[in-house]
């Protein structure tokens, strides 16, 4: 069975592993739980404006951990991530 880049990040949810965002003044850690949960809020909150699988959505964040948000919601919903600097 071949697996999804999301398949690896539910497996990845029990654990207590995550990613560290180093910052200016403090580093913050998200585990990965964290971030499958806020990232199927976002995509569920994409899917009831009217997106569906397969749409661009551009992501335009200021700080890198919302766009790691945005990112993975588009993964778990299937959309295209269109990320602008």
């Amino acid at each position: 069975m071949q697996k999804r880049l999301i398949d690896y990040l539910i497996a990845s949810a029990d654990s207590d592993k995550g990613i560290t965002f180093a910052g200016e003044m403090e580093d913050v850690f998200v585990s990965y739980r964290k971030l499958l949960e806020t990232g199927y809020g976002i995509s569920r909150k994409l899917y009831d404006c009217g997106f569906r699988q397969e749409d661009k959505v551009i992501i335009y964040c200021k700080d890198m951990i919302n766009f790691v948000y945005g990112y993975w919601s588009c993964i778990i919903g299937g959309y295209t991530a269109v990320p602008i600097d």
